[in-house]
């Protein structure tokens, strides 16, 4: 029986899945690195707490203002 065609398919697999980790890394390398600037750099972690403050406030206002209309 002849295994060659399923050697084949495995290495298709694999050479996906390669991809797939070596992209994987890269991306993680990227968030890693945004995530110590962020915790290095005191302006960006400011520019990050006022942005999901106001990211925030919003919510909360349209909570406060979905509340008031009740009939």
């Amino acid at each position: 029986m002849c295994v060659l065609a399923m050697n084949i398919i495995n290495e298709k697999i694999y050479v996906f899945l390669w991809f797939w980790f070596i992209i994987l890394a890269v991306l993680t390398l990227f968030y890693l690195f945004f995530i110590l600037g962020v915790i290095a750099v005191p302006a960006m972690r400011k520019v990050m707490v006022e942005r999901n403050a106001k990211w925030d406030i919003k919510v909360n206002r349209k909570k406060e203002s979905d509340d008031i209309h009740v009939t």
